[in-house]
């Protein structure tokens, strides 16, 4: 038990489960709810800088969970990225998470 000296973690327990960033939590709750993002959209919605954001975008997409779609900006203005979740990948990442603390095969079974 922890004593009263202690400061209690406020992340969740998916994030300390995980060692998860709570900003990389976030991006992908935005990106799972908008269906495509911009790192502009999210700087906005995060109030976070552009490098942090492109971080954090880097390391979501070279793990699986973000996939990139480059484009011409609608204004004609250059390009511009979008983001998209690969909901495949994140349930399978859930699944295999799930299977890892339960002990259980990747049937659906549980054991």
């Amino acid at each position: 038990m922890p004593g009263s000296d202690e400061v209690a973690d406020e992340r969740s327990a998916p994030e300390i489960l995980l060692g998860a960033s709570p900003v990389r939590i976030a991006i992908l709750r935005l990106v799972l709810a908008h269906g495509e993002v911009t790192a502009l959209d999210l700087v906005h919605a995060l109030n976070i800088t552009r490098t942090g954001i492109g971080k954090n975008l880097e390391a979501l997409t070279r793990a699986g969970f973000l996939i990139e779609r480059r484009a011409t900006h609608p204004r004609g203005t250059g390009g511009v990225i979008y983001w998209r979740a690969d909901r495949e990948r994140i349930q399978t990442a859930l699944w295999e998470l799930q299977a890892t603390l339960f002990g259980y095969g990747q049937s659906n079974s549980r054991g």
